[in-house]
């Protein structure tokens, strides 16, 4: 069993059914200055996905960008029997939201019963022991970029875009 507390950031635009491993504490984090005095959103220049242009647009004050943040909660060990029946090692926290198996992207649900039906379908109705992950995601949130002179950079929470 492992357990993670950290809340980290993606813009909502750019999560999908694969999500970049590596996400930022901050959307602030997401800010770079280009050469020409722009500002893109982008993963930094030691990540993995730092070339990938999927994962950079330009942003300009007032901006309204919607993010999703996420809380990773860590694995435990799940038996599931052959009728169906299932255990875990150890609970996960009430709030996680999506559940699946590192090692295949198959099987994935929302809830830990909605994981085990996906295995069993996937595996024929068999038995195992598996190892398997929870996150918790958030609902899509707003926030406002600030570009002001003499202050920092940020994204501000606002109510989203009218």
């Amino acid at each position: 069993m492992t357990t993670s507390s950290t809340i980290t950031w993606l813009p909502a635009a750019w999560c999908d059914e694969i999500v970049p491993a590596g996400l930022l504490k901050s959307p602030d984090h997401y800010l770079e200055l280009q050469p020409d005095m722009s500002w893109h959103l982008c993963f930094p220049d030691d990540h993995y996905e730092a070339g990938n242009a999927s994962y950079r647009m330009p942003v300009e004050h007032g901006q309204i960008i919607e993010w999703i943040s996420n809380e990773y909660l860590g694995h435990r060990a799940l038996r599931i029997e052959p009728d169906g029946t299932y255990k875990l090692d150890s609970m996960f926290p009430a709030h996680a939201n999506i559940f699946w198996l590192p090692e295949e992207n198959e099987c994935l649900g929302g809830t830990l019963k909605e994981l085990v039906a996906a295995i069993r379908e996937h595996n024929d109705q068999e038995g195992g022991e598996y190892t398997v992950a929870a996150s918790w995601w958030s609902a899509v949130c707003s926030k406002r970029l600030e570009i002001r002179e003499g202050h920092p950079v940020r994204f501000v929470d606002c109510a989203g875009a009218s």
